[in-house]
């Protein structure tokens, strides 16, 4: 083993022992590699033992090798996703080789026929291995990296093409992401996420969040819904993506995805001019390169990409009513609500039986009274005279809540949907992804993977002095890998696996003493208080769109299994 070898091996070794030491053990993490096994026979279909069986990478160059046992049988584990020839040769036969066979995260069957003859005369075959899965009974479905790539998506949200799997739902109505998922009836938010194979989900919420590896770094997705190894861990489903590793010739991309409003049609729906057609300003843009470090022993791959959005939003609101209505009334303002009169109800008051019950009457409070009514003890109102409110009842702090709403700026829309505005809609977020491969000898090979996301998400309002917020901070996943062959029929793998969250919530009322400002007594907090009114005017201020928090989630999840196979 080389010094880079001995040196990059220990430090593996030491910081697993470190993590184990005060970790209690932990399930759901899934494989991350494939798996080719089959039977050799001559050409009378009699089985051969002896034979010797290499299995390369064509990409990298690595080759695993096996040799059938008594019945003929052979089998690999843990091999990396990717294209594959597979060589069988035996003194006395023709040598066989098997190429094109792509190989994604699941076991298939490659046979072998050997021919008599000499062992230097050899023999191709170019072809896949069968699309059928007849190894396990798990349902699976899998996107490549072109399916992924070429596939239309809006905002390139590669979650999303799931929805066109069966007996899959997008989760999440109209605003659907993809995160949150139902496979054959579960409800959202039970599936198991995974990168590499290891954890890739919060623990408190169990869903991905920004832990979603760009489309550009993605090798496949796999989706497995039923009858899967108890490997995978919890969940009703599960989703195990595989990034790309480097290969023996460096490669790489640059690119960028626009999306803007110069080739977006009229917002129909929106208020004729000076509104204008809605913003959008997306851009997804970054570069990836992977090669070698060492050929045919040690791989890497790194990406970087960028996600900024400067768009808008069209946005209506229900304002309380000011001024001078058509009605001739004051407005909400004022206290006049008089324009919510509305028809008889047929009924009468029985704090006063001249009166007949109109729809939207409001009542006043300091003139409920218990009286007989139609022989029965009733608690009745009376209403306020026109339905106005007079100044002199409101409550200081309400009133001084009151002015800090907008003027409603459509005055022919009355009461409900009268402002509309223009929203911003921004964001930024950033991932860098970064792989290494390392195969140190025949028998043990090395593989980890991470990705660092940070996220910069304004939540703008009409009231943003008030109601605007901020969410921000950074997301980690990773996992370490050990393929370690123990003996001859043994081969062993360990995993250590992380994700983490750290975000914090702002508001841009808090710490502006708005308690003391609206003559609030016993304040929760030094915050703008939520109120949010129902009913027919259904408004709110003083609700952001992000509290002030600080969420800090961080998962480790390790696992070691071994498998037996024939030799």
């Amino acid at each position: 083993m080389s010094l880079f070898g001995s040196r990059l091996y220990f430090a593996f070794v030491l910081v697993s022992l470190i993590f184990l030491s005060f970790l209690s053990p932990a399930r759901g993490q899934s494989r991350q590699s494939g798996e080719i096994r089959g039977t050799v026979t001559d050409q009378s279909q009699a089985v051969l033992p002896g034979v010797k069986v290499a299995i390369t990478n064509v990409a990298t160059g690595v080759s695993k090798t096996a040799t059938t046992d008594a019945a003929g049988l052979y089998d690999v584990p843990y091999l990396q996703p990717g294209e594959y020839s597979v060589t069988f040769a035996k003194d006395a036969f023709k040598t066989l080789t098997r190429s094109g066979i792509t190989l994604i995260v699941e076991t298939i069957t490659v046979n072998g026929s050997l021919e008599i003859g000499a062992t230097s005369e050899k023999i191709t075959v170019a072809g896949d291995a069968p699309l059928v899965q007849t190894e396990s009974a798990e349902k699976n479905t899998t996107l490549t990296a072109d399916m992924v790539s070429a596939a239309p998506s809006i905002d390139r949200n590669w979650m999303d093409l799931f929805a066109v799997v069966p007996g899959v739902n997008p989760g999440s109505g109209e605003g659907s992401t993809g995160q949150g998922i139902g496979v054959n009836g579960q409800q959202p938010y039970f599936s198991n996420w995974q990168i590499d194979g290891g954890i890739a989900m919060l623990g408190q919420s169990s869903n991905p969040d920004a832990l979603a590896p760009p489309i550009e770094t993605i090798q496949e997705v796999s989706l497995s819904t039923a009858n899967f190894g108890a490997e995978h861990g919890n969940g009703l489903s599960v989703f195990n993506v595989i990034t790309k590793s480097g290969t023996n010739k460096f490669h790489g991309s640059v690119y960028e995805y626009i999306e803007n409003d110069a080739a977006n049609a009229e917002n129909k729906f929106a208020p004729p001019p000076p509104f204008s057609k809605p913003k959008v300003r997306w851009n997804e843009y970054g570069f990836n390169l992977g090669g070698p470090i060492k050929k045919n022993q040690a791989f890497f791959f790194f990406s970087f990409e960028r996600n900024p959005v400067h768009s808008s939003a069209p946005t209506y609101e229900s304002y309380p009513t000011t001024g001078p209505q058509p009605n001739g009334g004051q407005g909400y303002v004022q206290g006049d609500f008089s324009t919510l009169l509305g028809t008889p109800t047929g009924t009468t008051n029985p704090c006063d039986p001249s009166q007949v019950v109109l729809n939207g009457q409001i009542y006043d409070p300091l003139t409920t009274q218990t009286v007989t009514w139609q022989g029965n003890q009733v608690v009745c109102r009376l209403p306020f005279l026109g339905n106005i409110i007079p100044q002199s009842r409101f409550d200081p702090a309400a009133a001084k809540i009151q002015q800090n709403f907008l003027a409603p700026n459509l005055s022919a829309a009355g009461n409900v949907n009268n402002f509309y505005s223009l929203q911003p809609s921004n964001s930024l977020q950033r991932w860098i992804n970064g792989k290494l491969d390392y195969d140190i000898n025949s028998k043990n090979r090395l593989t980890g993977s991470l990705m660092v996301v940070n996220f910069d998400n304004p939540y703008s309002d009409p009231i943003c002095d008030i109601n605007c917020s901020h969410w921000g901070g950074n997301e980690v996943q990773g996992q370490v890998t050990n393929v370690w062959t123990l003996t001859p029929n043994v081969v062993n793998e360990f995993r250590f696996s992380l994700s983490r969250e750290h975000g914090v919530g702002t508001d841009v009322n808090q710490g502006q003493n708005w308690p003391a400002k609206l003559g609030l007594a016993n304040p929760a907090g030094d915050l703008f208080p939520n109120i949010w009114i129902n009913g027919n005017l259904n408004t709110g201020i003083g609700n952001p769109g992000q509290p002030p928090a600080i969420d800090a989630e961080t998962t480790f999840i390790y696992s070691d299994a071994a498998m037996s196979r024939a030799v």
